[in-house]
């Protein structure tokens, strides 16, 4: 007996390969095929013949009056045995330059991509799938799991350092010439990552290493890029360093008949054990709009805004004299509310705080070139 099949969904579609094309049925029982495979994707009819069309001379060739054969009722979708799943990681886009802060949002340099292509058990395309109806993955599909923590890198507690992470839904495209069976997604570049802001995050800088899983990745018919069904993981590359850092405002003194500038610098905490002023920081902003005076009412701070240079600006925040006013004022900067990733523990007591210093206004500052001062007589 021949047998042949039609594709009858998705119109247009491939038809694909029969396997195999005939067989042997005696004439006092039933047959069951367990091997049959069509090598592609979508809704087939089967359809029977007796070789030849041609038995004890009798026209049984179908179309004939006699033919035997039987046509099969439509059957299937049938689906890809796997996907082929080729990963472009992706690259993480410091904040700053080479270096990012611990607490900062990092976004996408180059945002990850999966490639998929629907194949049958043989590894050939299934062309078919990239039909409607057919194409059972959607942006839901590839919702990564919560990454949670650095593969390898340490907090001062001997655990790796906490993650948190936004992912939002990408992109889900076909590719190639349609119908191509291969799908191509995007991740989106609204995507956010960032290390936990905390003390037990005080180390020096290191390399992200990070990892980004499909939980039992597959569609929605339960097909995935292994059989059985497995996770889908990949490593983003992240050519730059986390760093530790903070805010911390000079203290400043002089006469209350002069303005005082109280100089503003960034900090990160080194591989020496000790913070350094972070001179690679030409991004951190400033504004007096976020700073306070504390007492009240002894002087004003003058408008100021800005951004550091080096690490630093030694006019960041400028204090109108205080004559005829003698004394100190404290300026806190709210970096909780603006700047939170450059908070530290300033006083000692296990938690995260804005920095403050101190200017003082009725004493003589001096020249700064002046090295030794001495009245003759």
């Amino acid at each position: 007996m021949t047998l042949s099949h039609s594709l009858i969904a998705p119109s247009g579609g491939a038809p694909g390969t029969l396997s195999p094309v005939d067989y042997s049925h005696s004439s006092d029982g039933a047959l069951t095929l367990n091997d049959v495979s069509i090598s592609e994707v979508g809704v087939f009819q089967l359809d029977t013949a007796i070789t030849g069309g041609n038995y004890l001379g009798v026209d049984v060739s179908p179309g004939s009056s006699l033919e035997p054969g039987v046509t099969s009722l439509p059957f299937g979708r049938q689906v890809p045995y796997r996907f082929e799943a080729t990963v472009t990681p992706g690259e993480l886009a410091p904040t700053c330059g080479n270096f990012s802060y611990i607490g900062e949002s990092l976004s996408w340099l180059t945002p990850p991509s999966i490639g998929l292509t629907a194949v049958n058990a043989q590894g050939d395309t299934t062309v078919n799938y990239s039909f409607t109806g057919f194409n059972r993955l959607g942006v839901d599909n590839f919702e990564p799991e919560t990454i949670g923590s650095d593969n390898s890198n340490l907090g001062t507690d001997g655990n790796t350092l906490a993650v948190s992470e936004t992912f939002n839904a990408g992109t889900l495209s076909d590719i190639g010439s349609l119908p191509s069976g291969e799908l191509e997604y995007v991740f989106s570049n609204t995507d956010a990552l960032s290390y936990n802001k905390s003390l037990l995050a005080r180390v020096a800088p290191f390399n992200p290493d990070l990892t980004i899983t499909l939980d039992d990745f597959q569609d929605d018919d339960g097909v995935g890029h292994t059989r059985p069904t497995s996770d889908l993981t990949f490593n983003p590359q992240a050519n730059f360093d986390m760093r530790y850092g903070r805010l911390w405002l000079e203290d400043t003194y002089g006469p209350e008949t002069q303005d005082l500038a109280m100089p503003m610098r960034t900090e990160f905490f080194s591989a020496a054990g000790r913070f350094e002023q972070n001179t690679d920081d030409s991004c951190t902003v400033f504004a007096s709009t976020s700073a306070a005076l504390a007492p009240a009412g002894f002087t004003s701070l003058q408008n100021s805004a800005g951004t550091l240079a080096a690490g630093r600006d030694a006019r960041a925040f400028v204090l109108d004299a205080s004559a005829p006013n003698q004394g100190s004022v404290d300026v806190s900067y709210d970096a909780a509310t603006v700047l939170p990733w450059l908070q530290d523990d300033y006083d000692g007591d296990g938690s995260l705080d804005n920095p403050t210093g101190t200017a003082t206004f009725g004493i003589y500052r001096g020249h700064d070139r002046v090295i030794y001062w001495r009245e003759l007589p």
